[in-house]
Order: structure tokens, then C-alpha cells, then sequence
């Protein structure tokens, strides 16, 4: 993958992070639906598809799909436990290592 597909799905990730930060926020909220958190973080979304019709012009979707979804799911359980206190078991980081790990197989 060429540097700018990976500037977009970096961007990516960091998007779709925030809006999901914001729909946890707004789901501690008594009207999540009516929050400024829940608008803010659907706006936030919608630039997912932007980013995403930009990097699968080059990317395979396999593999961006892979590189997405694990590096997404490590920056949610981190902002999980810095933001909200949230604990993560030894089984919860061993899954999220075998993730990383296999982004090191993707790239053999």
C-alpha cells in the first residue's frame, strides 16, 4: 500500500474513533438519541465513507478491512480505559495482541 493509502486509513481510524468516543458519550446520557453527542458523532461517521472510498481506490478491502478493524480495536480499548475507566481482562488484551500480531503476518 502506498503512503497515502496509509495517511487515509490512519485518518480513518482516527475519525471513526472520535465518533464512536462520541456515541459512548452520548450513550451515558439519559437521551442518547437527542445528545450533541450522538449528532456530532453521526456527522463524524458519515466522513468514514469519504476516507473509505478513497483508500479501497487502491487497497484491497481484505486487507484494509484487517488493518482497519485491528488497529481501530486497539485505539477503542485504549480510549476505553483512559476515557471511561474501563477495565480490559487478560483475555481481552491477549485477543487484542493476536490482533496486532496478525498484522505482522499481513505484512510477511
Amino acid at each position: 500500500m502506498s503512503a497515502t493509502v496509509w495517511l487515509h486509513l490512519l485518518w480513518l481510524i482516527a475519525i471513526c474513533t472520535v465518533g464512536d468516543l462520541l456515541f459512548k458519550r452520548a450513550a451515558l446520557q439519559p437521551q442518547p438519541w437527542l445528545s450533541g453527542s450522538f449528532i456530532a458523532g453521526s456527522l463524524i461517521y458519515g466522513l468514514c465513507g469519504f476516507s473509505w472510498v478513497i483508500v479501497l481506490k487502491t487497497a484491497k478491502l481484505a486487507i484494509s478491512g484487517v488493518i482497519f478493524s485491528v488497529l481501530w480495536s486497539v485505539c477503542l480499548a485504549v480510549c476505553g480505559v483512559i476515557f471511561f475507566g474501563e477495565h480490559l481482562s487478560a483475555r481481552e488484551v491477549l485477543g487484542l495482541a493476536l490482533g496486532m500480531a496478525s498484522l505482522l503476518l499481513l505484512s510477511l
